[in-house]
């Protein structure tokens, strides 16, 4: 309970992007991360993936540090971003 929770490697085909399929995958972590008693949940990113970064800052999103608990192999992200699922300090 009160996990933290990434996100890693989401994408949709280009063939099918604005159609809200990133929308609906999003709301679908958030939903069963909340259920598996996450309070937060992170992903890396990348300034150039400006069409994700505008959907994640849709669904709520903000820019953050890298979490101290997340150890990472990958070295393009260029930024984090976290979504706070429960309030701080909830149960």
């Amino acid at each position: 309970p009160g996990g933290i929770y990434e996100l890693a490697k989401m994408a949709v085909t280009k063939k099918y992007q604005r159609r809200g399929i990133g929308t609906q995958l999003l709301e679908a972590v958030r939903t069963r991360a909340t259920a598996a008693g996450a309070s937060e949940l992170y992903l890396r990113t990348n300034a150039k993936l400006e069409a994700a970064n505008r959907l994640y800052r849709k669904i709520g999103f903000v820019t953050t540090p890298a979490p101290a608990s997340v150890a990472s192999g990958y070295h393009r992200p260029t930024f984090w971003m976290k979504l706070q699922l429960t309030a701080p300090g909830s149960p």
